[in-house]
């Protein structure tokens, strides 16, 4: 049995409508993408601006059969782990429309400073409540994150997207430098995306310069799609100092690896030594099941974002400690030894020179998804390299 499951939220608590339809999960896949933009047509015609479609997912297959195997549960130490440096976030939302962009701040204790990274989400989902999860621990971590909405609605043009991006991105910089509650460290940036915003990650952060930016230390492309937005025009070189990890699903029937093989040609003139392809692998066993397609890297939590916080505003809100107010799509082992573990190897080798081997190098510790209830490791992640440049 199929459940295709509608995200939304507006001015309160996010809600949830579900459909249970008996059909195999890659046509639920294929429903979910026509279906979201149907509604998302409908809800544009409809002038409902405060109600903002954020994902709509389907989950499981007809094949599925419940079992006693449970899958890992956070670490308690390490990347991707619950031992957080701080208590709380700092919420503001600034700007409006296609222009908005959200900034967040670790908090309790409250740093002088702290390393920024720039997290660029998929196709319509405008707000950061789909990654609420990921952004979350990002930030618990002790880094500020930046999260531009750059998308009005389904009918926003590539070009649109773009130079929305790239304007709220180098105004969050300069919001954060003169009036962020923690300042910027200021020697480099990290760059994170996941689908779209993946493929917008390497031609923004390959901008950084004009941008007013840090260079990129690092990119980090989750899925990427849209790989018809990467042509000579807008090309721009990444400098050859960056670490570049490419991550696909294993059933990631959406944008499979197309995307990863369109931007394949600009990271060719960096060292091979810094950039790598993860896949990561389905494993079917436990319950839940853990399914690497192209929604896997979503995380909704309750009560993260604060939906009190309006734009403009600030919100102080304290951060969620494992088993605690999970939503329905809860980060999973996925998430802790998979997409949370490799940031957090990528962002303590980047600000504390350590930890690379959680990330890069096809290591134990890197290729390791955690082991189930019943004694067995799930499948683990595939590492491929090199793929850059001798």
């Amino acid at each position: 049995m199929t459940s295709l499951h509608l995200l939304a939220r507006s001015s309160g608590p996010s809600f949830r409508l579900t459909f249970n339809c008996p059909m195999p999960s890659r046509l639920g896949h294929f429903l979910v993408q026509r279906l979201g933009r149907v509604l998302g047509e409908l809800a544009h015609r409809a002038k409902l601006a405060h109600v903002v479609l954020v994902g709509l997912i389907a989950i499981g297959g007809c094949d599925a059969i419940g079992s006693d195997i449970r899958p890992p549960n956070q670490p308690e130490s390490g990347p991707g782990g619950s031992d957080y440096r701080h208590a709380s976030i700092l919420t503001q939302r600034i700007g409006a429309g296609i222009d908005e962009y959200w900034i967040f701040f670790p908090d309790d204790p409250r740093p002088e400073s702290a390393p920024v990274v720039v997290f660029l989400h998929g196709w319509t989902a405008l707000d950061p409540l789909t990654y609420g999860g990921w952004i979350e621990h990002i930030v618990l971590k002790g880094h500020i994150a930046v999260y531009p909405r750059y998308q009005l609605n389904i009918f926003s043009t590539p070009a649109e997207m773009e130079a929305a991006a790239a304007g709220a991105i180098s105004a969050a910089w300069q919001h954060i430098q003169v009036n962020g509650r923690v300042l910027p460290q200021s020697q480099s940036v990290v760059w994170i995306g996941h689908s779209l915003g993946g493929t917008f990650a390497s031609i923004l952060a390959a901008r950084s310069f004009e941008l007013g930016l840090p260079p990129p230390a690092a990119i980090m492309m989750v899925q990427p799609g849209a790989s018809s937005l990467i042509s000579a025009d807008n090309r721009s070189r990444l400098p050859v100092g960056s670490r570049v990890l490419f991550v696909v699903g294993e059933d990631d029937s959406v944008v499979g690896r197309a995307g990863v093989d369109a931007l394949l040609p600009w990271v060719s003139h960096i060292p091979s030594g810094q950039v790598e392809l993860v896949t990561m692998r389905t494993d079917r066993r436990p319950t839940p099941q853990l399914v690497a397609d192209h929604t896997s890297p979503l995380s909704v939590v309750d009560g993260f974002p604060p939906t009190s916080v309006a734009a403009g505003g600030t919100v102080t809100s304290h951060g969620r400690r494992p088993g605690e107010g999970a939503g329905t799509f809860a980060p999973s082992s996925l998430d802790y030894f998979g997409y949370w573990k490799l940031t957090d190897g990528l962002l303590d080798f980047v600000f504390r020179n350590e930890n690379l081997e959680y990330t890069f190098g096809d290591t134990e510790q890197q290729r390791f998804m955690g082991i189930m209830s019943n004694g067995e490791p799930v499948q683990p992640m595939v590492v491929e390299r090199p793929l850059g440049s001798e």
